[in-house]
């Protein structure tokens, strides 16, 4: 077999550390997920299909906005509302 040769290795530790930061980014994200799916189920009861598909398939900026607003929200509508647009400056 060949052995690598250091600009091979290289290539490949920056892969291995790539790798390792898109699995520990979107590992962290899931995490982020499951614990605000579980804070909705215990403030709201259960939750519904369509919110679970929305917080599974969310960033993780939008989680934490939710994971915010989940804290004073009476609804699962207050959690999961749009903010209004910013005004549009005139052209």
């Amino acid at each position: 077999t060949d052995t690598p040769v250091p600009d091979d290795l290289m290539e490949i530790r920056m892969m291995v550390h790539s790798l390792r930061d898109f699995w520990s980014d979107d590992a962290r994200r899931e995490g982020q997920a499951v614990l605000v799916l579980r804070q909705l189920g215990r403030r709201f009861g259960t939750v519904p299909e369509e919110i679970r598909r929305r917080v599974g398939s969310a960033d993780s900026p939008r989680l934490e906005a939710w994971a915010e607003r989940l804290l004073d929200a009476r609804s699962l509508d207050e959690v999961f509302a749009e903010p209004p647009a910013p005004p549009r400056p005139d052209a």
